[in-house]
């Protein structure tokens, strides 16, 4: 039954896709609205991108494909020179009677061929390049802002890792504290030497974790700069991505008789719509291999010459007319005409039939592929943002426990009820649990996300959203 569903969805959408001709109104620099707190290093990250990526030069080649075949319509025009030397001789049943004297001629001549029609296949030509032009701009569309999401993916990357250096820091400063205090009864005989070793062992381990902690900031840092040509911002706050947090989509996607806004978000996003255009380019070349079986050409052809005697006028012997006495040096003349010819069934038209067929098929696959692999990638990403929500509760209320019994193992140590060692593993435990949580919403924000850019931005959502820090 789910397979019948996903097959009336994949339908459906495509029915859409034939009605929405949104790809050319798509701007490569329309960012949404909640973007707008970034717009500085947007401007900024976009023009490194463009220094560092082909895609802008692919699209230009492709527009330059296509003004070269509309360039077939416009008029050839062509000069042609000829000198010869010849002599002509006249025979009456193998008698010679007569001949003309060895001349040296120059012929200049002038033609403009325009091209009528061509069978359809010139027009078919400049739709498959213009849609190869369309799936060229798409493609730089979608590079450009998966760029962008991968730099707002580190961007709060380092968020994460400020935070989690944070806990580190704190639980450093527990440590210490501990640590004093350890000492502070060690010299007053209430705790023996192996306790505060135990304390200082603590605070070396703490120290350590804080060291590694700051130095994977430092990379991310790096790396950003590196990849993006962009410093990170110290004075930025992680309050900007909390919009994309709090973004609810919908759970599940419907799709019935009336098909709803979420199914036009599908059936427009960027990789759909590449793929799309990619079947209408190969079903116009196709168009031009079917055309081929029966191929008619029409011209207009205007011609003019001029014929040039260069030794002066000469009689030939047994002449009698003016014009073949020789008495004229030059000629010109002019024509207009209309070439026609057709060709009917060349040798490899019906492989390259079936072979255009076999490739449209091939295309109207890899288009269903992407949609289905859209839905599931929606929808999976909705689940596991779900269940990572589900997640954070958990986590959030176990920090709120450990906490509290962080604070009551430390009322106790100080009181002399308690060991080191116990106190110690509460404060592990809290730090350990706090970045548990902080990870959670760190990926619950990628997850969101996601999902937030699908719905306003045409991103396909990424199949692997989970963190990749080190």
């Amino acid at each position: 039954m789910k397979n019948w569903l996903t097959v009336i969805k994949i339908v459906i959408l495509s029915c859409v896709l034939q009605e929405h001709a949104w790809a050319e109104e798509i701007s490569e620099e329309q960012f949404p609205a909640e973007l707008a707190v970034w717009q500085p290093s947007l401007a900024a990250v976009t023009a490194h991108f463009n220094a560092a990526d082909a895609s802008q030069s692919q699209w230009q080649e492709a527009l330059t494909a296509t003004n070269t075949q509309k360039q077939k319509f416009l008029p050839t025009f062509s000069a042609g020179a000829n000198l010869s030397r010849g002599q002509s001789r006249y025979f009456d049943s193998n008698n010679e009677v007569g001949s003309t004297p060895r001349a040296s001629e120059l012929q200049l001549n002038l033609t403009l061929r325009q091209n009528i029609f061509n069978g359809g296949a010139d027009l078919k030509r400049i739709s498959a390049a213009e849609f190869r032009t369309r799936s060229a701009r798409l493609k730089r569309i979608l590079s450009l802002r998966n760029h962008i999401r991968s730099w707002l993916r580190d961007i709060a990357g380092i968020h994460h890792q400020k935070r989690v250096l944070a806990f580190h820091l704190d639980a450093s400063r527990q440590a210490k504290a501990l640590n004093h205090l350890a000492a502070r009864k060690e010299s007053s005989g209430f705790l023996g030497k192996r306790d505060l070793l135990d304390s200082q062992r603590e605070l070396l381990r703490i120290e350590q974790e804080s060291m590694i902690a700051e130095n994977t900031l430092e990379e991310l840092k790096t790396r950003l700069h590196r990849n993006y040509g962009i410093e990170f911002d110290d004075n930025s706050k992680f309050d900007s991505f909390l919009r994309f947090v709090n973004y609810n989509p919908v759970d599940t996607i419907t799709i019935d008789s009336k098909i709803t806004s979420n199914s036009e978000t599908l059936a427009s996003l960027l990789n759909v719509a590449i793929a799309r255009t990619e079947t209408q380019t190969i079903t116009a070349d196709s168009g031009i291999g079917e055309s081929a079986r029966l191929s008619p050409r029409l011209d207009a052809v205007a011609q003019a010459s001029q014929n040039r005697r260069l030794d002066g006028r000469e009689a030939p012997s047994g002449a009698n007319s003016s014009a073949s006495s020789g008495n004229f040096d030059s000629s010109r003349q002019w024509s207009l005409a209309l070439v026609g010819e057709i060709t009917l069934n060349p040798p490899t038209t019906f492989g390259v039939v079936e072979e255009g067929r076999q490739r449209v098929q091939s295309a109207k696959l890899n288009e269903e592929k992407s949609i289905r692999d859209a839905i599931s990638g929606i929808e999976n990403t909705k689940l596991k943002l779900k269940q990572t929500r589900q997640q954070k509760k958990s986590a959030e209320q176990l920090v709120a426990i450990t906490g509290q019994m962080r604070e009551k193992n430390q009322r106790l140590f100080e009181a002399g009820e308690l060991s080191i060692d116990r106190l110690i593993a509460a404060q592990q435990d809290l730090n350990r649990d706090r970045i548990s949580l902080a990870s959670i919403e760190y990926e619950e924000l990628l997850l969101a996300m996601d999902l937030f850019l699908c719905d306003k931005w045409n991103l396909p959502p990424r199949m692997s959203s989970s963190p990749s820090l080190p």
